[in-house]
């Protein structure tokens, strides 16, 4: 009889905890470019709009400061809601050393667009992500 009381409550102990774990990680967000490394980019584009203006980064230091702000970008769960933002959008387009893309929107800093899928994401870092966009594109 103990025996099963025993098994019952570290039963219902992992299954709480479990609960709060994944609670506690929608809450919190994830950081999805955590592992980026500027050494795997041969090259970004940048597209803001407004201006509707394009450029092409190849400069290290450049490329190291993009990577650092991805870096710092927190997503929570997806969002469709963006499409009836209005704003500037800005967009990140990463071109590996092996070939591969990764596209990366920033709509009004409440929300990201990462290869197609929209996330709600914390303010502040994609703010600081969207000036360095208007930077670069303004040539500063």
């Amino acid at each position: 009889m103990k025996r099963k009381i025993l098994k019952s409550t570290i039963l219902l102990l992992l299954i709480i905890v479990t609960i709060w774990l994944l609670y506690f990680k929608v809450i919190l967000g994830k950081k999805p470019f955590k592992n980026l490394n500027s050494s795997d980019i041969s090259s970004i584009s940048v597209l803001a709009n407004p201006p509707n203006r394009t450029v092409l980064i190849h400069e290290n230091k450049q490329i190291k400061e993009v990577v650092g702000s991805l870096n710092n970008i927190v997503t929570y769960q997806m969002d469709d809601s963006s499409k009836y933002t209005v704003g500037q959008f800005v967009q990140f387009t990463l071109t590996m050393k092996d070939s591969s893309t990764l596209k990366i929107g920033n709509y009004g800093n409440l929300f990201i667009e990462i290869d197609g899928k929209i996330y709600k994401t914390k303010y502040a870092p994609c703010e600081i992500l969207n000036k360095l966009g208007n930077k670069l594109i303004d040539g500063v």
